[in-house]
């Protein structure tokens, strides 16, 4: 007899699902954050100085000059010629040069300005919060906090980070199951414009420590003077994680942002504590092993989630590495639907919800997840709505249970 406990849901955003709320897609980005760059700054700054360097390296291999420009190759440029040293002295930290900094600084200054206020968010939004249940996985590719701040809207508890864990060891940590079954968890493998990494910061103390000259405390130093982390800090932080953890878990160095009016005003931060966002770029897994952590268990054992859905994520180029860990686990959800000795509670159709209005949009969406099994599959492409769409992402009947063929035998 099939269970009747209702399985986790995998659901994927991407920048339309924030669309109908007002903030941008990707190929708006990189004009909005010039824009606000330059108004911010009153100057040119090191962002800008390298769209030359970027466009002269277009039309010396291409023979072209792109118009637009796309940010993600753009942005791939950047991380290419930081990673390979192409500046050489003038690389200015290990977790990118300036400009790379203030990409990542003005993308997140935004998209918070963006953001609908916890008080005006769509009705679609909180809509979509309320049909969230406990232990429901959300894997957002966004930086924005729509997410987040319509959850806290309609008083749906959540968490950031894949578990947590009641206790740990020297060969491991035991997960807190009651209190995991209480929250929905939210995935930001791209990072999230509120998150920080701590670490360079403690790269730096200890830096300073071991170089500083006798009778002189560089460490306390550096403490004192830090814009975010010292004594005048801009902006309150506190660890993404709660709970014990294990000493090598990289997730103990993200710390979220409690200030972010603040942080967002400030014109020296983009130089020393950029937000965790990796930048739209297919080389951003570069940056990508603080955020990986966060990707535990989502890619095993597909057959154990009650539903998968996919809400304005196109799986862009920059992106392959996602389409490889979707496609592994359809096919362990595939493996469920069909197979019901593998089938461990009620399983749902697969959604697919996009915004493409002409017949090549629309093939090119389906060629891109060709790999979805069509006739588990629900597709609308009319955009996020309150309508059709919410019954796509959230089917009421589950996919019948397969007869099991007799043996032969």
């Amino acid at each position: 007899m099939e269970a009747t406990r209702a399985l986790p849901r995998l659901i994927i955003l991407g920048a339309g699902f924030s669309k109908p709320a007002g903030l941008p897609l990707s190929t708006e980005l990189l004009d909005l954050v010039l824009t606000e760059l330059h108004a911010f700054y009153g100057r040119d700054t090191h962002l800008h100085r390298s769209l030359p360097a970027y466009l002269d390296f277009v039309r010396a291999t291409s023979g072209t000059t792109p118009e637009p420009i796309d940010i993600e190759a753009f942005a791939a440029y950047l991380d290419y010629r930081h990673v390979f040293g192409v500046l050489g002295s003038d690389t200015w930290s290990q977790e990118g040069n300036r400009d790379q900094f203030l990409l990542r600084w003005g993308i997140g200054r935004v998209l918070h300005l963006a953001t609908p206020r916890e008080d005006v968010i769509p009705d679609l939004y909180l809509e979509f919060a309320r049909r969230l249940r406990p232990r429901d996985v959300v894997v957002s590719f966004n930086y924005d906090l729509l997410l987040e701040r319509s959850l806290e809207h309609v008083g749906q508890p959540y968490r950031r980070f894949p578990h947590r864990l009641s206790s740990v060891s020297a060969t491991g940590g035991i997960v807190d199951c009651e209190r995991d079954e209480q929250e929905v968890t939210i995935v930001k493998p791209h990072g999230s414009l509120d998150w920080v990494s701590k670490a360079p910061y403690e790269r730096k103390l200890a830096y300073m420590e071991r170089s500083s000259l006798p009778g002189i405390d560089g460490r306390a130093f550096a403490e004192e003077q830090d814009p975010l982390f010292g004594s005048n800090a801009c902006s309150p932080t506190h660890q993404v994680v709660e709970g014990p953890r294990l000493h090598d878990d990289s997730l103990i160095q993200i710390y979220t942002l409690e200030d972010l009016d603040t942080y967002y005003a400030n014109q020296q931060i983009a130089y020393s504590h950029p937000p965790l966002v990796l930048a739209p770029s297919d080389a951003k897994q570069l940056y990508g092993a603080t955020l990986r952590d966060l990707w535990t268990g989502i890619a095993l054992g597909g057959f154990g989630w009650g539903g998968i859905s996919v809400i304005g994520y196109s799986l862009p180029i920059a992106d392959p590495y996602a389409q490889q860990i979707l496609y592994e686990v359809v096919r362990g959800y595939q493996t469920g639907l069909e197979d019901p000795g593998w089938r461990i509670g009620p399983m749902h159709s697969i959604g697919l919800v996009d915004k493409r209005s002409s017949s090549s949009e629309r093939e090119d969406l389906e060629a891109r997840f060709r790999f979805l099994p069509s006739e588990y599959t629900r597709l609308h492409l009319d955009g996020f709505d309150l309508d059709e769409a919410m019954d796509v992402i959230f089917p009421d009947t589950p996919i019948a249970m397969p007869v099991q063929q007799p043996s032969t035998d």
